[in-house]
């Protein structure tokens, strides 16, 4: 298809239009006056389908009835398709002939097609020219990428199967620059292989490669630029076509991409050794100087002109001025000599570089390495050796500390000849006198085993044949000290081979490790201590994860699971827990943080056929270093006596309010009692007269109904309040436990002539015991009546009033119970919650009431407060919700 786009065409004409005989070259159609084709003629009659009947079908109607007489004398193009749907471009006119329409359309097919191959043309020029000018001005980071734009867009425009970039490596292979992924066959290695074999003995400008296409029709060429007398980069072009002059019309068209895809190569390569180079000099610190002999203009790398802070104009005498004064002298006078004569030479000198810090640098002049540059100019290197030299000073510095530590180190270094099966010592450092209170030399004279314990004899004899048969011991056995008492010594020897595997001879440490022995005997002495504290403790002590899964349990809580032990048992605490208390266990876990890792709590368990058993818990996170919560470490006390004397504590407050209710309760029952009384008598009396009737009778029964649901009530709260609280913590609505209280103590209060006002708004649920929140509000509530009487008492116009009131604001519920009775004295309000403090008179309190409410509300997580308003006093109790 390239080459029918660039192929030069000579005119197309027809020139047999006047040769007798000929049809004419196009369509030759007669028309009605409807525009019906009668008859039609000409070259291209056999080429078209016979759908042809309109002149609708022939001329661009755009869908309206066309006639002949609306196009005469007029000039148009159109198009239609032959057999094979391939286009036929046509131009001509109608005319009228003797009443019959003439419709004349000459076949300019071959010359709108050159046109639009010369729109093409131009096109893919422009298309090639705008991907080299993008290569060109692309980042060295983007390159590859704007290279592989560029390929696809060639590829998408000229409609050909396959184009690449080929490149030669340092060792004179060729390979895709951006590998082809439509022909495999394009990547092998053997491809490449006699690719860059034709390439490097290539002596045209193209290269025909028609064997390598995977296609049965096409051509595979490679086009190559040229840099020089250099070949750097190659296109390879895989085409439909099967004609070889269709690599020609390529040649002119690659030049453009290969030139711009050459020059940016080079310039990254040029980038890369560059920046390869720096980087070397870089790590290295190596630098550059430069002297001219003819302007006496000496100059330095900029990294060195940085480093040693040289002023924007310098000379050599500036650069003498950094060099430290110990060696500038010697260095001047060896510089000039170098200057006059031409002689190498190199000398370590220190330099003053940024911050006046001191450093060491090589500076060095080569004779044959200056004939490169440019004529009267000498130069040289210049290398950063301050930490070479320093290590060589310390190197130096080591090696006397070292040959004074083996003399006076703790530990005793040895050496032993090997000696067909035998190891004699030849070497002991003078530390052995620390250890034992004997010299080297008189050990070395009597043999080692004549030193050992008695007892560890074994051990050395068995670390020996370990020594040879491994290459390689460690044991621990006791010496024999001058005075007479042993030091345990740890023995790490190591036996060394020659090149053939034969020992030679082995090299070995004594380290004396007494006190680590005798340490760690006192340490498991203590370890033995603490587990049997900690398994025979009467407190339950145990560790699990996260998911409560236990990791370890001392007897204690294993005597509750009734297992011996967690060894093949997998327990999770879970199952003895309930709902609410496995809610509260992930709560405190998740509070647990590194810098707050414990928190206490009181839990119930159940365990099968035992008591619910409640227990005060502590609990320690233990954190790995990301914070992140690996275990819990648990410790836990029976507190299941406290808690039920607690319950009991709260059941006998309980029934102290029932006891002090008691005669209101009786009088409030006896009243039902009476009506119900008196509506008998009057029943029996009407039923004995000849005047009862049923709607009396009825009347009457649903009065005694009405009482005795009166009575029913009252007995059924009092046996609410007096029940004993369920086990653990439920949701109820604070209203209830409001009107609980009210139906106890409102009859107390309408006797004593108290007025009570009730405020409540609708409040979210809350957490505890609803029995327990009542005691609180009746205790209140005793207490407010019972200062509002001893008020009244001294003043008999007051109007006794009580006011309880319900809200909550946020996430917390508030209830405060109110009076009128003129307060209490400052100096009790901070003792009236403090058990056994009361100010009633003997035998009406006793001081519990108000403390056991306080301890009611904090185990709800609430607050209970009391303070002084202008009429009396207003308890508060806060309750999350």
């Amino acid at each position: 298809m390239l080459k029918k786009w660039f192929q030069s065409k000579e005119d197309t004409i027809p020139k047999t239009l006047n040769k007798r005989n000929t049809p004419y070259p196009g369509l030759m159609a007669r028309l009605s006056e409807e525009g019906a084709i009668l008859q039609l003629d000409g070259s291209l009659t056999s080429r078209i389908p016979h759908e042809y009947r309109h002149l609708n079908d022939l001329l661009p109607s755009q869908g309206l009835d066309m006639h002949p007489h609306e196009w005469e004398g007029e000039t148009f193009q159109t198009c239609i398709r032959d057999h094979d749907n391939r286009p036929i471009y046509l131009i001509g006119s109608i005319h009228k002939e003797c009443d019959i329409w003439k419709l004349s359309l000459l076949d300019i097919t071959e010359q709108q097609e050159e046109k639009l191959i010369r729109e093409k043309k131009e096109k893919l020029i422009n298309i090639v020219i705008k991907c080299s000018r993008e290569i060109s001005a692309s980042s060295r980071l983007s390159l590859m990428e704007s290279i592989a734009n560029a390929i696809s867009s060639m590829v998408q425009a000229f409609h050909c199967t396959q184009v690449s970039l080929l490149v030669q490596k340092d060792n004179g292979f060729w390979h895709h620059l951006i590998p082809p992924s439509k022909n495999e066959k394009l990547n092998t290695h053997s491809h490449l292989y006699d690719i860059s074999t034709q390439i490097n003995n290539l002596n045209d400008d193209i290269i025909i490669l028609s064997d390598f296409i995977s296609a049965s029709k096409g051509i595979t060429f490679i086009i190559p630029y040229y840099q020089g007398n250099r070949k750097s980069v190659c296109l390879q072009v895989t085409e439909y076509s099967s004609s070889p002059d269709i690599a020609k019309e390529w040649k002119n068209i690659a030049q453009i991409l290969l030139s711009a895809v050459a020059t940016r190569l080079s310039e990254t390569k040029l980038y890369s050794e560059k920046s390869r180079l720096f980087h070397i000099a870089a790590q290295q610190g190596t630098y550059w100087w430069e002297y001219n002999h003819g302007t006496a203009h000496f100059r330095l790398s900029a990294e060195m002109e940085k480093i040693l802070e040289l002023p924007a104009r310098y000379d050599k005498n500036d650069f003498f001025s950094k060099v430290f004064h110990a060696e500038r002298e010697e260095f001047k006078d060896r510089f000039n000599e170098t200057i006059n004569r031409r002689v190498s030479f190199r000398q370590k000198i220190r330099l003053q570089t940024a911050g006046n810090k001191i450093l060491w640098y090589d500076f060095c002049f080569d004779n044959e390495s200056s004939l490169c540059l440019e004529p009267g100019f000498i130069g040289g290197s210049l290398s950063n050796v301050n930490t070479h030299f320093l290590h060589e000073q310390n190197a130096s510095k080591a090696h006397e500390r070292i040959t004074s530590l083996v003399a006076n180190a703790p530990a005793v270094i040895y050496i032993q000849e090997y000696n067909d099966g035998s190891l004699n010592n030849i070497f002991l450092s003078d530390s052995i006198s620390n250890v034992l209170g004997l010299s080297a030399e008189k050990i070395k004279e009597d043999t080692l085993l004549n030193y050992i314990h008695p007892e560890d004899k074994e051990t050395f004899h068995t670390r020996t044949k370990t020594l040879l048969k491994k290459g390689i011991a460690s044991s621990q056995y006791r010496l024999l000290r001058a005075d007479g008492s042993y030091r345990w010594v740890l023995d790490e020897a190591k036996l060394l081979r020659d090149s053939w595997g034969k020992p030679q001879e082995v090299i070995g440490l004594y380290i004396d490790v007494t006190d680590a022995v005798i340490a760690n005997e006192e340490l498991n002495i203590s370890k033995e201590r603490y587990r049997i504290l900690i398994e025979d403790s009467p407190a339950i002590i145990c560790r699990y994860s996260y998911e409560l899964d236990l990791t370890f349990a001392n007897k204690q809580l294993l005597s509750y699971l009734k297992i011996e032990n967690l060894k093949g048992n997998s327990i999770n605490l879970k199952p003895f827990l309930s709902e609410d208390q496995i809610s509260n266990f992930n709560k405190r876990l998740k509070s647990l943080t590194p810098s707050k890792p414990i928190v206490n709590a009181e839990i119930c368990f159940q365990f099968p056929n035992q008591e619910p058993l409640w227990v005060v818990w502590a609990e320690r996170g233990i954190f790995d270093n990301s914070g992140i919560l690996q275990e819990v470490q648990a410790v836990g006390r029976d507190n299941t006596e406290v808690h039920n004397a607690r319950l009991e504590m709260y059941q006998s407050a309980k029934m102290a309010i029932v006891g002090e209710m008691a005669t209101t309760m009786a009088h409030e029952i006896n009243q039902p009692l009476c009506v119900m009384k008196m509506s008998l008598k009057n029943l029996s009396r009407k039923l004995n007269s000849s005047d009862c009737d049923n709607e009396y009778i009825i009347k009457k029964l649903n009065r005694i109904e009405e009482q005795i649901t009166r009575s029913t009530k009252i007995v059924d709260q009092l046996k609410l309040f007096g029940r004993r609280s369920a086990l653990e913590d439920t949701f109820f609505e604070p209203q209830n436990a409001i009107a609980g209280a009210l139906s106890l103590t409102r009859p107390t209060l309408s006797k004593c002539n108290i007025v009570l006002s009730v405020s409540t708004s609708p409040a979210p649920l809350i957490k505890g015991h609803q029995d327990q929140l009542e005691q609180v509000l009746i205790n209140l509530i005793i207490n407010a009546k019972d200062a509002l009487l001893e008020a009244y008492a001294n003043s008999h116009e007051l109007k006794p009033q009580i006011k309880l009131d319900l809200s909550h604001h946020d996430n917390t519920l508030l209830i405060t119970v109110e009076d009128n009775g003129g307060g209490i004295p400052d100096y009790y309000l901070e003792k009236i919650f403090e058990s056994f403090f009361t100010t009633k008179p003997h035998g009406k309190g006793n001081g519990l009431g108000l403390a056991i409410s306080r301890r009611i509300i904090k185990r709800m997580n609430g607050e209970l407060t009391a303070e002084n308003t202008a009429n009396g006093a207003r308890f508060t109790i806060y309750l999350p919700c």
